[in-house]
């Protein structure tokens, strides 16, 4: 089926790391991932920041043993920390089945 996939993540930081990226990957051969949707962060030096992004994209699903995807948060400088909490939504994925294929 046709999926809408959403990444929705928050880093956090003090120090400089003028480029951080999120992604989300997909496969259709559980092998070779390939960048669907990318963003990129900025965070400066001083106090602690915090930056989100929201990345979306539309998965047409027809085998899920081959079609696998992957979230990555991959920042410039060691110490940006992905955040996340028990009690509130900082970094999530959401996943909604629009119909068939």
């Amino acid at each position: 089926g046709i999926w809408w996939i959403n990444f929705v993540i928050e880093t956090n930081d003090n120090i400089n790391s003028p480029y951080n990226e999120a992604m989300i990957r997909l496969t259709t051969d559980n092998s070779s991932y390939g960048t669907a949707a990318q963003s990129a962060s900025y965070l400066v030096s001083g106090e602690t920041r915090y930056t989100h992004a929201t990345l979306n994209v539309l998965f047409d699903v027809t085998n899920t043993s081959t079609h696998k995807v992957r979230f990555d948060s991959v920042p410039e400088q060691s110490g940006v920390t992905t955040a996340g909490s028990s009690g509130a939504n900082h970094t999530y994925m959401t996943f909604i089945r629009l119909g068939d294929t």
